[in-house]
């Protein structure tokens, strides 16, 4: 993920989604696993070195979807498939005795193996429509895609819909000046560290990031943004574009500026797919500045030392959240405390 290496600093499109997360640089999601511990960290460095693939859940299958249908749409189907759906085809022999049916009424012979049914099934009608080829056809044209349920492309599909009906989110993934997944590779200047990050669409100077999420509601979505440090996400991204940019010393791609905003368009996962575009404010700005560098810090020290601490060795004390106590100091003094 890091390290001394000569890695070009920079925007640099084509690179696929594998080239570019199995590459060298500290990103956003390894800063949150340096937050954790710095043990976890190196695990997650080990395991990937090795080659330990993560396990794709079922929301991150979605997930990728999503980001595949609105960001790159020509690529989509070609990346995304279906299962085989027997109901599509309701008139296609399945079984031994519908194609013994289907050979007497061509007055065939019925008395041999279930290939060689079909064998002379298809010599005596070759528009005839078998299962077991549509079958094979299905699995040949899916090979190497990621099969969604029905019911996760009904979501894939009422995301996208939902997203293109929202005025801002529409403008801008269809903006022709849209560049999308484009990675970027930055120096840290005060630790030395490779950096790197890939903004899901670069329109101008917006850069926009997809985010399906429960609840797109601002109140709920604030939590999101607590808890997924998306606070960390807005400033690393923007601050290490601008940097790439200046330590790169090259030209953007015609249509690109360099970046002054960055959005979060949040896009409910269920019906009816509800939409809000977000813009962090600079006070979660600030702070997320300033842990981006108390990460890259530690990060640093812990490559220079080559130790990964973990949790504290030592008994400490632990209770309810501060908000909580906070909120039962409110209640007590106010003489309204509700057990």
């Amino acid at each position: 993920m890091t390290g001394k290496d000569n890695h070009p600093l920079g925007i640099f499109a084509g690179k696929s989604n594998a080239e570019y997360h199995g590459g060298p640089g500290t990103s956003k999601s390894g800063l949150d696993i340096v937050r954790r511990s710095l043990a976890h960290f190196k695990h997650a460095r080990d395991e990937r070195e090795a080659g330990v693939e993560r396990e794709e859940t079922a929301a991150m299958r979605v997930g990728s979807a999503e980001h595949g249908i609105l960001l790159e749409p020509g690529q989509f189907e070609q990346e995304f498939a279906l299962p085989f759906d027997a109901s599509e085809w309701p008139d296609a022999l399945a079984t031994t005795d519908d194609l013994k049916a289907r050979l007497k009424e061509y007055e065939l012979a019925v008395s041999c193996t279930k290939p060689k049914l079909i064998e002379r099934l298809r010599e005596a009608d070759p528009s005839v429509q078998i299962l077991d080829d549509l079958k094979a056809m299905h699995a040949e044209d899916a090979a190497g895609k990621t099969i969604l349920t029905p019911a996760q492309w009904r979501d894939v599909i009422g995301m996208r819909d939902a997203a293109m009906s929202h005025p801002k989110m529409h403008k801008l993934l269809t903006d022709p000046r849209g560049k999308a997944e484009l990675s970027a590779y930055w120096r840290d200047e005060e630790t030395g560290l490779l950096c790197r990050c890939r903004p899901d669409l670069w329109v101008g100077d917006v850069v926009i990031d997809i985010k399906t999420t429960d609840d797109a509601r601002e109140q709920s979505f604030e939590r999101s943004i607590e808890k997924f440090r998306y606070y960390v996400q807005a400033p690393f991204y923007l601050d290490g574009l601008r940097k790439a940019i200046e330590q790169s010393g090259e030209p953007l791609p015609e249509g690109l500026k360099v970046p002054k905003y960055f959005m979060f368009g949040a896009i409910e996962k269920k019906a009816p797919y509800l939409t809000a575009v977000y813009v962090l404010d600079p006070v979660s700005m600030e702070i997320g500045r300033r842990e981006i560098g108390e990460d890259l810090s530690a990060l640093a020290d812990a490559i220079g030392r080559d130790d990964w601490p973990g949790y504290p060795r030592d008994i400490r004390p632990i209770g309810l959240p501060a908000w909580r106590t906070r909120q039962e100091e409110f209640n007590t003094d106010e003489g309204v405390y509700v057990a």
